[in-house]
C-alpha cells in the first residue's frame, strides 16, 4: 500500500496501465493518430500557398497563469476527490491521443483503493506539504509562484531526493494539482529502481516522453 500511495502521491500517475486495462487502449492507434496527423499537417503546409489570417489562441499554460490563485487560497487541508490526466501543451493531436488514456487512468487509480476521501493534502504556510492516507504520511516542501501558477515539490522517498514540477488551479472550491508526468515517473523509478524496467513503466515512459506537457492531475476539496 505504501508503494501505491507513493506512486499516486508523486505522480497521480494515472498512466500505470494494468495488463487487462492496457489491452483496451490502442497505443499504436493513438500514436498513429498523433504522428500521422502531424505529417499530414506538415504536407498540407508545404503545398498550401494561399495566405491565411493569423489567429491568436492562448495556450493552456497561459490560461492557467491568468487564473492563478493566490498562495493563501491554496493553503490549508484538502481532501482528495478525483484523478485525471491533462495535457498543457499546444498540440491538439497530442491532446486527442492523451484523452484516450483518461478512462483507463481513472479505472486504474480506483482499482488500487484510491477513492474520493481516501487521503488528504495539507499545504502549510511554512512551505511544508503533507499527504496523509491512513497510517501513511508523505511530507515534503513546496514553492508556489502565484503569477504563473507554477508549483515545485521537493522531498525524499525511500531516502532518495525527488522533485516534481507542476501547476495549480482553483475553481468552484476545487483545488487541482497538476504534476509533470515525466518528473513524476522519474521520481518513482528513482525511489523504486526495481520497477524501472517493468514493461508497463517502459511503455508509459515511451508515451509521455513523446508528449511534453502531459500532467497527472488530482483534484481536492475542503
Amino acid at each position: 500500500m505504501k508503494r501505491i500511495f507513493t506512486f499516486v502521491a508523486l505522480l497521480m500517475m494515472s498512466f500505470a496501465l494494468p495488463s487487462e486495462a492496457s489491452a483496451q487502449f490502442d497505443l499504436s492507434k493513438a500514436l498513429g493518430m498523433l504522428f500521422g496527423g502531424m505529417q499530414q499537417n506538415s504536407e498540407q503546409s508545404q503545398t498550401t500557398t494561399k495566405p491565411q489570417q493569423q489567429v491568436t489562441v492562448k495556450t493552456p499554460l497561459q490560461l492557467i497563469a491568468e487564473a492563478a490563485p493566490t498562495l493563501r487560497d491554496i493553503q490549508g487541508r484538502w481532501t482528495y476527490s478525483s484523478a485525471d490526466a491533462e495535457y498543457v501543451g499546444d498540440n491538439p493531436l497530442a491532446q486527442m491521443a492523451i484523452s484516450q488514456v483518461k478512462p483507463i487512468a481513472i479505472q486504474q487509480i480506483e482499482s488500487t483503493g484510491i477513492t474520493p476521501g481516501s487521503f488528504t493534502l495539507t499545504l502549510k504556510r511554512n512551505g511544508v506539504g503533507t499527504l496523509q492516507m491512513g497510517d501513511h504520511t508523505l511530507t515534503g516542501n513546496y514553492t508556489y509562484n502565484a503569477s504563473t501558477a507554477e508549483l515545485l515539490i521537493t522531498g525524499a522517498v525511500n531516502n532518495v531526493a525527488v522533485s516534481c514540477r507542476g501547476y495549480v488551479k482553483l475553481a468552484d472550491g476545487k483545488l487541482t494539482v497538476l504534476i509533470d508526468a515525466n518528473d513524476a515517473l522519474k521520481a518513482f523509478t528513482s525511489a523504486f529502481p526495481q520497477y524501472a524496467m517493468h514493461q508497463t513503466v517502459l511503455m508509459v515512459s515511451g508515451v509521455i516522453q513523446g508528449f511534453p506537457g502531459v500532467c497527472a492531475a488530482a483534484t481536492f476539496t475542503k
